[in-house]
């Protein structure tokens, strides 16, 4: 399943795959880095958050995600749309994949985007890698 990763760090987008054998509640989780959240976005569009975001130190506002959200929205941390299809979370509709991949062509791991978001950490702390 291929889903749109919203960094909160950087402000990109990222078209992420998730690993075989692995549930969706376990790839939506790594990529929030927790429980999850979802706010709907229509009938085929779900975006999904940490649902602690608030109170986690090293999130930040995520304009983004808070934006395609709506009014009212101040969403924080990491955030992961995907599509919905009769109460199933499914692969994120082509629009937005092919989207995403027109200002960001490369189709990254949950790792990959571990290893970005730890580097943007570090970066913002001061740590040299």
């Amino acid at each position: 399943m291929k889903a749109i990763y919203m960094n909160d760090l950087d402000g990109k987008s990222y078209v992420v795959e998730s690993e075989q054998g692995k549930t969706t509640l376990e790839f939506l989780q790594s990529l929030v880095d927790g429980l999850i959240e979802c706010v709907s976005l229509d009938h085929h569009t779900d975006l999904w958050v940490n649902e602690e975001g608030l109170f986690r130190g090293d999130f930040q506002l995520n304009t983004k995600a808070s934006r395609l959200a709506g009014y009212g929205y101040n969403l924080v941390g990491p955030a992961v749309m995907t599509g919905q299809k009769d109460g199933a979370t499914v692969e994120v509709g082509s629009e937005y994949l092919r989207q995403t991949l027109v200002s960001n062509p490369s189709v990254y791991t949950v790792e990959d985007i571990r290893e970005i978001r730890n580097a943007q950490l570090d970066e913002l702390r001061g740590v040299a890698r």
